[in-house]
């Protein structure tokens, strides 16, 4: 794993730092780290072909709509990060498959970028219902039956940043990748000819008009101070709902489904001794 400089001002060793991976974690962490991440990928794949299995075993796999998306990747150190929290391809791209034997052609692999906000309305959308009101996705049918078109995607995260807020904002259409970070220099990539993300061409003279072009789609219909007001007035009252949730310690609204933790149950001990753990 190559730990290199991040592009722009904001992504800086000062970001590293705040996550606990400035200097770099020792080799043998990082190694454990991807063993685990694809360790735990194969495990999820058995799972599904389980599912899958068992919808051909109760005859419902001709007549059964499959997606399989997640919500976000993982850095696995890319550009000397881990986690998520970033605008790399590496935490912002998911998996999408979606299947529909003898409603959907088979075996396309589309390269045209979509959104999560899009599975919502495909859903109806391919299930005859009426669509929702005010969604903000786009129904994906026409482009899952060859139709393609060139609709911008977006994703948006806070950062603190010496001291401040930085409310940041993704978009990416076609060939480009454009990070706005509010107050920042932005980063612009060219994922043809560099989908590792190594270069930053925002500050180049030839590629202006693709940056102004892209600016002008992030910051539509998007307020960055606005964003910022909101955070600060969330981060005020956490301490106080936490306060709260320590003082009266109100019940869980949604009951465990089961009393025997399964086979596949990864225990975890909670504060306090409770037994708990990811589904």
């Amino acid at each position: 794993i190559v730990f290199g400089d991040w592009s722009s001002d904001v992504c800086s060793s000062d970001l590293r730092r705040d996550f606990g991976i400035e200097p770099p974690p020792p080799r043998e962490a990082q190694w454990r780290a991807r063993v685990a991440y694809y360790g735990l990928c194969s495990f999820l794949d058995r799972q599904v072909g389980a599912l899958l299995a068992a919808l051909e075993d109760a005859g419902l796999a001709r007549n059964t709509l499959i997606v399989y998306t997640s919500d976000h990747g993982e850095q696995l150190g890319e550009h000397g990060l881990w986690w998520k929290s970033t605008f790399y391809d590496g935490a912002t791209r998911v998996p999408l498959l979606i299947s529909w034997p003898g409603h959907l052609p088979s075996g396309n692999r589309l390269a045209q970028p979509v959104s999560l906000l899009d599975l919502g309305p495909t859903l109806l959308d391919l299930a005859g219902a009426p669509p929702l009101a005010g969604a903000a996705g786009i129904s994906l049918r026409l482009l899952l039956e060859g139709h393609g078109d060139d609709r911008p995607v977006f994703a948006e995260h806070v950062f603190d940043y010496q001291g401040r807020i930085v409310p940041a904002r993704m978009v990416r259409q076609d060939r480009w990748k454009l990070n706005h970070y509010h107050g920042l220099p932005p980063d612009l990539f060219d994922l043809e000819t560099d989908p590792g993300e190594t270069t930053n061409l925002a500050g180049e003279p030839e590629f202006a008009a693709v940056r102004e072009r892209l600016t002008r789609l992030v910051l539509a219909g998007w307020d960055p101070e606005d964003v910022a007001r909101r955070v600060a007035i969330w981060r005020t009252e956490a301490p106080l709902r936490k306060a709260w949730l320590d003082a009266v310690q109100p019940a869980e609204p949604d009951l465990l489904w089961f009393d025997t933790p399964p086979a596949n149950w990864v225990n975890q001990v909670r504060p306090g001794g409770a037994a708990g753990g990811t589904r």
